[in-house]
């Protein structure tokens, strides 16, 4: 019997240890830039993780600022990087705003933390009443990795 529980205990012990495992690396923030542009007004709500100039280049087409003349597509170096970026549609005015706030690198996982405005900070502020894109992109060292989008802060 006694044998039976120092077993039972240790197998226990062994199969809580092996919980996240894999996840024993703690998060690091990584660098970014993001990307500046004027972008257009879009029905879309899409994560994007651009890892080559042909997935940038759809990406930039269905985002592209709508300026003339055309804004330029910013040049990628995809062997050292990559872009991320979202896009929740159109706010209806100028309290509505989405940005990304943060990324955090776990081993070969990133992690992109955003915050999305839907509405005035405070009460007594007052809103542009034009249209704003909610879209936003980084360019970040390249990972192979999974990327997980989170919403860490919607306001208000």
């Amino acid at each position: 019997m006694k044998h039976w529980v120092c077993t039972t205990a240790l197998a226990l012990t062994v199969a809580i240890a092996g919980c996240g495992g894999s996840d024993d690396v703690e998060p690091q923030k990584e660098a970014f830039t993001h990307i500046s542009a004027d972008w257009g007004l879009t029905d879309l709500r899409e994560t994007y993780v651009v890892r080559d100039e042909a997935q940038w280049a759809k990406v930039w087409s269905a985002h592209e600022p709508p300026m003339i003349p055309p804004t330029t597509r910013p040049v990628v170096d995809f062997v050292n990087y990559q872009i991320l970026g979202l896009t929740q549609g159109t706010g209806p005015s100028g309290c509505w705003g989405l940005r990304i706030d943060n990324v955090l690198r776990q081993g070969d996982r990133m992690r992109v933390e955003y915050v999305l405005r839907t509405g005035p900070v405070e009460p007594s502020f007052a809103c542009t009443a034009m249209a704003v894109p909610l879209t936003d992109f980084v360019q970040v060292p390249r990972t192979e990795g999974e990327v997980e989008f989170v919403k860490v802060l919607s306001i208000p």
